[in-house]
């Protein structure tokens, strides 16, 4: 149980990241904290799940299969409707 806990919190995780506009001028900054919020979370794991590594392991593996899919599907809708950017 506690895995399909740890799949859900990484993918919800890689889901919500991979949903926030990078922009160039943004990146000294997004980087940095996007690394340390994953990095965090993924302790937190280890710790959580008795120290184990091969939690932490299924946890960044669900966040990177969550985030791709997310950027990638994001990236299909502004092809595929056009970038709404300008209106921010």
């Amino acid at each position: 149980m506690a895995l399909l806990g740890i799949v859900g919190f990484g993918l919800v995780w890689g889901w919500l990241i991979g949903g926030r506009r990078l922009t160039v001028d943004r990146w000294p900054w997004n980087v940095p904290l996007i690394g340390l919020s994953v990095t965090l979370a993924c302790f937190q794991v280890y710790l959580f799940t008795g120290e184990s590594i091969q939690f932490a392991v299924v946890y960044l593996g669900a966040f990177g299969l969550a985030l791709v899919i997310h950027r990638a599907w994001l990236s299909e809708l502004q092809t595929q409707f056009g970038s709404h950017s300008s209106h921010d």
